[in-house]
């Protein structure tokens, strides 16, 4: 198993239940990728957290898709609180880092269950729109999970 770095300020460092409870919560996302000039890639991304796996979509072609299958290993990041404290120099915050393997969800049942996990986080209201439109455009997309290997959640006090 990979060796992760331990935070440097373990006072800042949150419960695994706290960081959970950020990627539930969060409304949006960055996943990184290591790009092909050397350099990392950072993609904003709608997402879900479920059954302690980040689920996200994205077109069946493109840099992300291609950096995906060229290099699965990635990291990803959340701010969910940045509350900025002139007066004390400093911001309280929350955030969450998780590091793992994106695999892509072949099956059409894994498929369906990351989309509507999308739709019921963002789109309640429209969830009938929603899978008509997943149907009709069910060739065009492509579902994935970063399966988690470490995460970290921080925030920051005055």
């Amino acid at each position: 198993m990979q060796e992760f770095r331990h935070m440097r300020l373990a006072e800042n460092q949150m419960s695994p239940e706290d960081t959970e409870r950020q990627l539930k919560e969060a409304l949006a996302g960055t996943l990184a990728l290591q790009a092909d000039n050397g350099y990392p890639l950072t993609i904003p991304i709608s997402f879900v957290y479920k059954d302690g796996k980040i689920l996200f979509h994205g077109a069946n072609e493109g840099q992300k898709y291609e950096l995906i299958q060229k290099e699965p290993k990635a990291s990803f990041c959340v701010i969910t609180k940045n509350d900025i404290r002139p007066e004390f120099i400093t911001s309280l915050y929350e955030s969450a880092v998780v590091f793992g393997t994106v695999r892509e969800i072949r099956d059409d049942e894994g498929r369906r269950e990351c989309i509507i996990a999308i739709l019921e986080k963002y789109m309640p209201e429209v969830m009938e729109a929603g899978i008509k439109y997943m149907n009709d455009s069910w060739d065009s997309f492509s579902c994935f999970a970063l399966d988690i290997e470490h995460m970290t959640g921080k925030f920051g006090t005055e």
